[in-house]
């Protein structure tokens, strides 16, 4: 009996021992297990999990690519299935958006149903940081073997999460043929995983790309189809001309000015967004184009003419899905400029009055300008967020009439709850590609606010933190490429609205947009005139 005990005991201490020493030899099995463990039963810390991530992958062998695809595949999983349960929370909080309540439970299930909102929104963003991590470790691996693994599992994983950065993190990879992973990709079912592939094809610069770029000029999506323009205008070939100016006589709103950026950068011509003169302008060029090198004489800009967009505070679009924030927390009750002047006397420049009454003077005068072919909607937000309609609706005039109507019942009063401002929007765009099959229903968002962003809390505001707000937005619109403007009026610098300032500014910058600033003496700074 103590014979056996003492074999026993000998087996299981050299057994460990012959463990130790094999992953001594194979210290990607001991970093396999540390990423999984923090990628799977960690939702937080996403710095953390990112470096757990690079240390795997510097290892930089078929095993460590390997164990990168089991973690990717089982963190993709989760998100995706985060995703589902963030959507259905957003279902169940929609009944008490917009309203406070007398009764104290009802008070309650709306607390506890935003608190849910916002953890598993951070848990989402946390989740998207590790992602990208996964991501810059695959542009790095020079391994042949991992790096066919990794061309294998974006052909046939099942989530979406996990092809879009196994593709996008190949087409960064230098060792990787773009052109073969490329076509491979824009193959791909989920619209989101297209569009990834073009950006990533983008940041390349390959000039072996641009016949994927052109074919991509036809695809069903705005933001795939912007894509598409980003690679062929970095690419700066002459060849890509006619199919850009095709492009532009076939499409609408914010995607000319998206064209006429990519063929100035090419040719040289300022024309800006006007197909019919970019068609006159080709035909007069095109054996030029044709010469090797040639790059015709600077043409001057086309005068603005019917169709020339919207000017809202000095920030002009041509875009034809806009949705319009407008704040309206009591210190919108607030007096700016000179003494109030009727619309027809105030210079284009200058705004004076109750900031409340300029806001609804401009915003009707935007609605206005509208085209027949344009869609918008209103979202209204103090402490509480509410709608003109549920989602985007023509511009026709009937409709314009309505939103007039509504726009001078706004009153002034609480706080700024800008966060659920453009929850909402995004909602209403959709939140991504994949959400309305390839094309997102918004591409522009005018924000107005005078003030930093806070709770809803009706009773007692508590200010948020900007950065909540950015990196929500960020999550949100990562696929969606949805264009934010932002306009500060009064922004009161020397009473604390640095901060505010800041955060408007990083709000456009972050979005592809501008600012615009309405100073206390009704003088506007910023914005862009086209």
């Amino acid at each position: 009996m103590l014979r056996t005990l003492s074999l026993l005991v000998l087996g299981v201490a050299v057994s460990l021992a012959v463990s130790v020493a094999a992953r001594a030899q194979n210290p990607d099995v001991e970093a396999r297990q540390a990423v999984l463990d923090a990628v799977l039963l960690d939702r937080g810390n996403a710095a953390q999990r990112a470096r757990k991530v690079h240390e795997l992958a510097e290892l930089a062998n078929a095993a460590a690519g390997r164990a990168l695809i089991e973690a990717l595949e089982k963190l993709a999983a989760r998100k995706a299935k985060a995703e589902k349960r963030h959507a259905r929370t957003l279902v169940e909080y929609e009944p008490y958006e917009g309203f406070t309540f007398t009764d104290p439970a009802a008070w309650d299930i709306k607390k506890r149903l935003r608190k849910t909102l916002d953890d598993e929104s951070a848990s989402l963003q946390a989740d998207s940081v590790v992602l990208l991590a996964f991501r810059t470790a695959i542009t790095k691996f020079i391994d042949e073997d991992a790096r066919k693994a990794f061309a294998r599992e974006a052909g046939t994983s099942p989530w979406a999460h996990a092809r879009r950065v196994l593709f996008t993190g190949l087409l960064r990879n230098a060792v990787v043929d773009p052109v073969e992973i490329g076509k491979k990709a824009l193959k791909d079912a989920d619209p989101s995983v297209r569009l990834a592939a073009l950006e990533a094809l983008a940041d390349r610069k390959e000039p072996a790309t641009i016949g994927i770029a052109i074919k991509a000029l036809k695809e069903r999506g705005w933001p795939h189809r912007q894509a598409a323009a980003r690679i062929l205008q970095e690419l700066g070939d002459a060849k890509a001309v006619a199919p850009l100016v095709n492009a532009m006589a076939t499409d609408e709103g914010r995607m000319l000015e998206v064209y006429a950026d990519a063929l100035r950068e090419i040719t040289g011509a300022g024309i800006g967004a006007f197909p019919d003169a970019w068609k006159n302008w080709y035909d007069d060029n095109k054996q030029r184009l044709a010469e090797l090198g040639a790059r015709p004489e600077r043409t001057k800009r086309a005068r603005k003419g019917a169709g020339a967009g919207i000017d809202y505070y000095g920030i002009e679009t041509k875009s034809r899905r806009i949705v319009f924030l407008i704040d309206v927390s009591g210190s919108m009750k607030e007096t700016i400029g000179d003494a109030p002047r009727d619309v027809t006397g105030e210079d284009e420049d200058t705004y004076s009055g109750l900031k409340v009454d300029i806001a609804k003077r401009v915003l009707k005068q935007a609605i206005r300008n509208l085209p027949e072919n344009a869609r918008f909607n209103i979202v209204v937000f103090n402490h509480a967020v509410k709608v003109f309609e549920p989602s985007l609706i023509p511009a026709t005039q009937g409709n314009k009439n309505k939103a007039y109507l509504m726009i001078n019942d706004l009153e002034a009063a609480g706080s700024t709850y800008t966060y659920g401002a453009l929850e909402k929007a995004f909602q209403m765009a959709g939140r991504c590609v994949t959400d309305k099959a390839y094309d997102p229903g918004v591409d522009t968002i005018f924000v107005l606010s005078d003030g930093a962003p806070t709770d809803d809390d009706v009773d007692k505001a508590t200010a948020m933190d900007p950065k909540k707000v950015t990196g929500a937005v960020k999550e949100w619109n990562q696929f969606a490429h949805i264009v934010i403007h932002t306009i500060a009026i009064d922004p009161r610098i020397g009473r604390g609205g640095k901060g505010f300032v800041r955060f408007m500014k990083s709000l456009a910058a972050q979005n592809g947009g501008t600012y615009a600033e309405i100073g206390a003496d009704g003088t506007r700074s910023g914005g862009r005139k086209n």
